[in-house]
């Protein structure tokens, strides 16, 4: 086990911090920028929890999870990445209370990802979609604020699974969410507005719940749904839409 703390990284050529080979390690206020590679990288059946952390300014990754690891992201500041901020693929992983902007794909994406929690986090400013979810990953979004996001709030794809429930998304061009490929959602208590597309987009999907939900202000429809095996729309507010709710 190895524990790193108030520590700063910067002008090397690689990765601040690789983590590899089943190690477990604790890290808090870190500041780790100006490279050109990936900040941090944790696989290899490997355990990071990070928390108090600042890592920006890189043209790849903020932080990459891969080989069966586990890592916890917690109060951390991710920001001016070429390269999704948090990329994770088959692993499993809880990111949450963390800041995350300026970032020129994803905001957070999860590949074959079996088990995550992704809550409370501020995602703003992002090219691609805030949470990207693909790939049979399955987990839970909840009281996540998004905004100003070019692609959908949350991207749902290839047969994965997600119950995301008190997300406020607004301001963004695409669908604010978009369940897509297979996928099953249960969507509860998420407030989404200011959509130049549709509110919600179900296409090609599995099966979708939609409860409780508020969509106001959508250039679209507030709910559109296609191809879809099954979907359940119930006691939502709809208002604003230009085409139908």
């Amino acid at each position: 086990n190895v524990y790193i703390s108030n520590v700063t990284i910067t002008d090397t050529k690689h990765s601040g911090i690789y983590i590899a080979q089943e190690c477990t390690v604790t890290a808090d206020n870190l500041t780790i920028y100006g490279l050109p590679e990936t900040l941090l990288v944790c696989n290899m059946m490997s355990c990071l929890y990070l928390r108090d952390s600042n890592l920006h300014h890189t043209k790849a990754n903020a932080i990459y999870i891969s080989g069966g690891s586990y890592i916890e992201i917690r109060n951390c500041s991710l920001w001016e990445t070429e390269y999704p901020a948090i990329f994770v693929i088959q692993s499993k992983c809880r990111i949450e209370d963390n800041d995350i902007k300026n970032v020129q794909q994803n905001g957070i994406s999860l590949n074959t990802v079996k088990s995550f929690i992704v809550c409370r986090n501020k995602i703003t400013g992002v090219n691609g979609s805030a949470l990207a979810v693909l790939d049979e990953s399955d987990g839970i979004a909840y009281r996540n604020n998004i905004s100003k996001v070019g692609g959908n709030g949350i991207y749902v794809c290839n047969n994965s699974i997600i119950k995301a429930y008190k997300n406020e998304i607004t301001d963004n061009c695409f669908p604010g969410i978009a369940i897509l490929m297979q996928s099953n959602a249960f969507l509860i208590k998420n407030k989404i507005s200011k959509i130049i597309y549709s509110g919600i987009c179900v296409r090609g999907a599995n099966y979708v719940k939609i409860l409780n939900s508020s969509i106001d202000d959508a250039q679209e429809c507030g709910i559109s749904i296609s191809d879809t095996k099954r979907c359940v729309v119930k006691k939502n507010k709809i208002a604003n839409c230009k085409i139908a709710a």
